[in-house]
């Protein structure tokens, strides 16, 4: 055996392999995580005006054309500049009839305006969890102000919290 083939036998190979192993360790867990997130986000149903009271708590994709423009709150009302948003909201006009109130708490701000971003034609695409009201907390901490919008249609409102089931 020439000496190139045993330095590949004995050194680079084993090598080679522990590094397949620790990447297949990693990653294929990873990418099947990924691919049951996108499953289970593509089989949700889309919210309509109707799930507000009913299907409180469950999570809900949200397509529509925005009906305003994004509205942003500082930190219980003050401000400290930047981008340093405790909440943030946006009303969508929704195909079925009615509207979406897209809201999102302080973590989910960061998501809120990659969402803003990935806007296209006034379309918007994101999931949410349904919820029934704004509690005080929500008032306090992430500055939900329902009156930054206009008022409800008589189709419908329904109010999400942006999030990831």
């Amino acid at each position: 055996m020439s000496q190139r083939k045993l330095g590949w036998e004995i050194a680079w190979k084993p090598v080679l392999m522990l590094m397949v192993m620790i990447y297949a360790i990693v990653c294929i867990p990873l990418g099947w995580m990924w691919f049951q997130e996108k499953r289970t986000i593509a089989a949700l149903p889309v919210v309509s005006a109707d799930d507000g009271t009913e299907h409180a708590g469950q999570y809900r994709l949200v397509e529509g054309t925005l009906s305003s423009e994004p509205v942003y709150w500082a930190p219980r009302g003050t401000g400290r500049g930047g981008n340093n948003y405790a909440g943030a909201g946006v009303l969508v006009g929704l195909p079925s009839g009615g509207e979406a109130l897209l809201l999102a708490e302080s973590l989910s701000v960061a998501d809120f305006v990659g969402a803003m971003h990935d806007v296209k034609n006034g379309e918007l695409k994101a999931t949410g969890k349904v919820i029934d009201t704004i509690t005080d907390t929500q008032v306090e901490y992430y500055g939900f102000n329902e009156s930054d919008f206009p008022e409800p249609s008589s189709d419908g409102r329904v109010m999400l919290l942006l999030s990831y089931p």
